[in-house]
């Protein structure tokens, strides 16, 4: 249910990545904004740890952070996590996404693309250019990125690109929330829950 007081919802998804997630909701609650934002990390049940940090920050940031933590690991069921259960708890005019193992650079990334995504009301989603880092050895290792200028994408040029995929980095979304709701098959059955 949408709350006019939340302008964002950061939807941050893990499984198994005790080694990443600190980082990742360092990055996701050091954003600078003149409006409120909410953090939803859906914790799939791992079991190596990464669901007791969840569960610390979550206790640390109550007003940030909204923990959603499974018993049992839902993807391996087949459940339609995206869609039906984070879904639910959006309570954001936006959606920004950020996996367990990404994390953000700048600090002003959200206040940059909400700035974006007001002034272009006919746009339904933005991304920028994103660094790939080595896991473990941490150098920058590349660059995804759709173009080397800002411009408007088809929806075709999104499903065809080079590398099927691979257009932009999932963590680099900004999408308008009533699109996040909107369920389809493709998404209901892709085979990775973030490219559709």
């Amino acid at each position: 249910m949408l709350n006019d007081d939340i302008v964002v919802s950061v939807v941050c998804t893990t499984y198994n990545q005790r080694e990443y997630i600190v980082q990742c909701l360092e990055s996701l609650l050091n954003q600078v904004t003149s409006f409120r934002y909410e953090i939803i990390v859906h914790d799939d049940a791992s079991t190596d740890g990464t669901s007791e940090i969840v569960r610390e920050y979550a206790e640390h940031y109550p007003n940030v952070i909204v923990p959603i933590i499974e018993k049992e690991n839902l993807y391996s069921k087949d459940a339609t996590i995206m869609t039906q259960i984070i879904a639910a708890a959006i309570r954001g005019k936006y959606v920004a996404i950020c996996e367990g193992d990404d994390f953000w650079l700048e600090s002003n990334k959200l206040a940059l693309q909400v700035n974006y995504m007001e002034s272009n009301k006919d746009c339904s989603m933005c991304v920028h250019a994103v660094k790939v880092i080595n896991g473990i050895t941490d150098k920058e290792v590349g660059t995804i990125a759709p173009s080397n200028y800002e411009r408007d994408f088809s929806t075709e040029e999104l499903l065809e690109p080079p590398g099927s995929g691979s257009f932009f980095g999932t963590n680099s979304v900004m999408m308008r929330s009533k699109f996040y709701f909107r369920p389809t098959l493709y998404r209901r059955w892709g085979s990775v829950g973030d490219y559709p």
